[in-house]
């Protein structure tokens, strides 16, 4: 834990203790109130650090960078295999063509009698 201990100094009637209770005892009052002396108020702060937010805010940048990464690859490995499957329809399709010819070709039968 952090601690910071504040001094105000200033001329008199311009709002030193009046500025203090309002950060320290979330009131305000516009009487005008002497202080003489010293007056000590304490106050507990939460800060926050943000060097522990920006290492929360980096591990979701790689978090999802990773997942950018993966859906890459995956795109990547769909694309090779898509060409594979289109290399593969049109072999099969060169076949079934020449099939088709071969067919429509008149054929001749030897009729012996």
């Amino acid at each position: 834990m952090i601690q910071k201990k504040v001094c105000m100094v200033g001329t008199s009637g311009v709002g030193k203790t009046s500025l203090v209770a309002k950060f320290v005892h979330s009131m305000f009052s516009d009487k005008y109130l002497t202080t003489v002396g010293v007056k000590i108020d304490k106050k507990t702060v939460a800060v926050v650090r943000y060097d522990a937010v920006n290492a929360m805010l980096l591990n979701e940048f790689l978090k999802e960078q990773r997942k950018v990464e993966q859906q890459d690859a995956r795109l990547a490995k769909q694309e090779t295999i898509i060409c594979q499957q289109q290399k593969q329809i049109e072999a099969l399709t060169a076949v079934s063509d020449r099939l088709l010819l071969n067919n429509s070709e008149p054929q001749l039968v030897a009729n012996d009698h």
